[in-house]
């Protein structure tokens, strides 16, 4: 009775080993044979308020999103007003910003922080970053802020991302967004659906909750109030393409 009892325990173990294995490796098969849109934004809520369109456009389509916050997000205006030191400062908005990247749908996994400065990134940063996705996911589609933004942490990606595509080191497929609501820069809409408007809603909530108990303190909102109203009344995110010139 024993003896079968444990046969019997081998193999349901086995068939969950094997199964999930399965489960598991099909997955990353599926993962590996997606294509990729790697977003790079600079700050905690630019996921959102300017890209935000885009990235379910793109989780829609297929694509396997990813998105590079490349700036700890410690220069917010916001820091002057709380009593906490800088690196819990940052630790905040990431996890506002994991919340919202949750609810537009990207997968946890595909979250990459490079804590650089907030407010001194260098195009010369900004190529190094872009370039090591691009060997991470070669052919990947690349998604910036416009060369035309007026803030350096922005403008930089715009600038590295323009350069590259001139070399011929990245797709062709480039996008650089405009800071749609702050800028006037003219530009191409992104397809907006009816389906995309709940989950923009809720990852705007994201940034909303203030629970200091919980550790959110509604950083994005407190900084960028207009923005937000902008977004849940009128949604878009707006790019041009490399070698754009405004008249």
């Amino acid at each position: 009775m024993k003896k079968r009892f444990a046969i019997l325990l081998l193999t349901v173990f086995m068939f969950y080993a094997f199964s999930n294995q399965a489960v598991y490796a099909s997955k990353i098969r599926y993962t590996e044979g997606m294509p990729v849109a790697v977003y790079y934004i600079p700050h905690q809520d630019d996921e959102l308020l300017t890209f935000g369109v885009g990235i379910l456009n793109h989780i829609e389509s297929g694509y396997d999103v990813h998105l590079v916050l490349y700036t700890d997000g410690q220069a917010s205006n916001v820091f002057k007003q709380m009593q906490i030191e800088p690196e819990q400062f940052g630790k905040i908005r990431d996890k506002e910003f994991k919340r919202s990247a949750k609810s537009l749908g990207v997968h946890m996994n595909n979250l990459h922080f490079i804590d650089l400065p907030d407010g001194k990134v260098t195009t010369e940063d900004m190529r190094e970053i872009i370039l090591t996705y691009e060997k991470k996911f070669p052919g990947a589609l690349h998604r910036g802020f416009s060369y035309y933004d007026l803030h350096n942490d922005h403008r930089v990606a715009g600038e590295a991302l323009n350069d590259l595509y001139n070399e011929g080191e990245i797709s062709k497929d480039t996008r650089l967004y405009i800071n749609y609501g702050y800028y006037t820069t003219q530009g191409t809409e992104e397809q907006m659906s009816d389906r995309f408007r709940k989950k923009l809603l809720n990852a705007s909530k994201a940034y909303k909750v203030n629970n200091p108990r919980f550790g959110f303190h509604a950083i994005g909102w407190r900084s960028a109030k207009p923005l937000f109203l902008n977004l849940e009344k009128n949604p878009k995110s707006v790019y041009h393409s490399p070698n754009y010139v405004e008249e």
